[in-house]
């Protein structure tokens, strides 16, 4: 199966990630209880543990993904002029590395930790929101 996706919205890429990751888990799963009719045993593990065995380090959010969405947000962060929102920030990593919009605000809460990224949260927000700017840290 293929998922395919023309937007001009920051919105549809969120969409597109979360729906491919939904995707992977039914694939693996369906691969699995293929497996277990054709071969008539069943899995050692749970379904859970299954799945989360077989979504590899390619699928949305792997911990590869996840350094790759890092290494992405770096330079993007390297060629801001002005600060932009995280919301657009955010569509830009997810184009290009697969990754939902919520392992890109736990990078950057990184990135803010270590002064590599600026961004002001709202009262007790912990993560950044859609609304929030994004920018160069200041030296």
């Amino acid at each position: 199966m293929r998922l395919v996706l023309g937007t001009s919205h920051h919105l549809g890429v969120e969409v597109f990630r979360t729906v491919q990751r939904k995707m992977e888990v039914v694939q693996v799963e369906s691969r699995r209880m293929l497996a277990e009719k054709k071969s008539g045993q069943t899995s050692l593990f749970d379904a859970q543990t299954s799945n989360d065995l077989d979504l590899g380090e390619d699928k949305v959010g792997s911990a590869q993904n996840v350094l790759l969405a890092r290494e992405a947000s770096l330079r993007t962060i390297g060629n801001l002029q002005t600060p932009v929102s995280f919301a657009e920030f955010a569509a830009s990593i997810m184009e290009d590395v697969s990754v939902r919009s919520t392992h890109i605000k736990d990078v950057l809460v990184k990135l803010r930790k270590e002064n590599l990224v600026a961004f002001d949260l709202i009262g007790t927000a912990k993560k950044p929101n859609d609304d929030t700017l994004v920018a160069k840290p200041t030296k």
